[in-house]
């Protein structure tokens, strides 16, 4: 089933990069649960379609310009998966350079992202989620 379950995110982030924030809805259960990095000051957990809206529409306007590439996802357990991104952009209001990896939790249920726990790492996501897991291709 895990494999499933990562193509299910793989799915969801090529349909994010073709039709936007629409278009990735449908992967997310409507009483999806969002969780803000813990590092985050004054981190939030959100919900549903709505919590999805407002955390990706948040996170892209911290930024001038920025690209996310997805570099692993990777099976952990039944039905968890990790994906590691590499950004690179820079701030909206510093101009700031970033290039760092991100990485997020993703909890599927029933062919649908359940839960979704963003971390500022690919070591951070991997203990989060309560194993090494291996690597999906």
């Amino acid at each position: 089933m895990s494999e499933a379950n990562v193509e299910i995110i793989r799915r969801g982030w090529r349909a994010y990069e073709q039709g936007g924030m629409e278009a990735i809805l449908p992967f997310y259960s409507q009483d999806c649960v969002i969780v803000d990095a813990p590092e985050i000051p004054d981190a939030v957990t959100r919900r549903g379609w709505e919590g999805v809206t407002t955390v990706f529409g948040n996170f892209l306007g911290m930024w001038n310009q920025l690209s996310l590439t997805p570099e692993e996802f990777i099976e952990v357990g039944e039905d968890v998966v990790v994906a590691v991104y590499a950004m690179e952009g820079s701030g909206r209001d510093s101009g700031t350079p970033i290039r760092a990896t991100m990485a997020i939790v993703y909890d599927v249920a029933d062919g649908v992202i359940v839960r979704h726990r963003n971390f500022v790492s690919r070591e951070a996501a991997l203990e989060a989620a309560g194993d090494q897991g291996s690597r999906a291709e």
